[in-house]
């Protein structure tokens, strides 16, 4: 058996061996976890921007442009474009970087025909 001395060295160059390897992982964690989250940052701007452009449709279907202006500076973003093509509405709209497009249309609504009958 190695005197008790030899054992604690041993144990001693494992354990400064492991100290590298294991900086090492805690840097490529980290790492990782700072560029899932600047892509989740990304994909959440893009969503709240196709939110915002399907509200700014509907508002332009329904309350034409200037109801459509306000619903997007309410949403921090900016209209580039509202057409107005028969019953469709179409909004092109910048939020926070990320461009998004949308159409709406308005149908008529017959309360009395959504009625169940029994």
């Amino acid at each position: 058996m190695a005197p008790l001395s030899t054992r604690r060295r041993r144990r001693s160059r494992e354990r400064a061996s492991a100290v590298p390897l294991v900086a090492a992982a805690l840097v490529v964690v980290v790492a990782a976890l700072a560029a899932l989250a600047v892509v989740a940052d990304s994909l959440a701007g893009a969503a709240r921007a196709d939110a915002t452009a399907d509200l700014v449709a509907l508002a332009g279907a329904d309350g034409g442009p200037g109801a459509a202006t306000d619903v997007a500076r309410a949403n921090g973003a900016s209209v580039a474009s509202l057409r107005a093509s028969g019953a469709v509405t179409v909004a092109v709209l910048e939020r926070g970087g990320h461009q998004a497009v949308a159409a709406a249309a308005l149908e008529a609504f017959d309360a009395a025909a959504s009625r169940a009958t029994p």
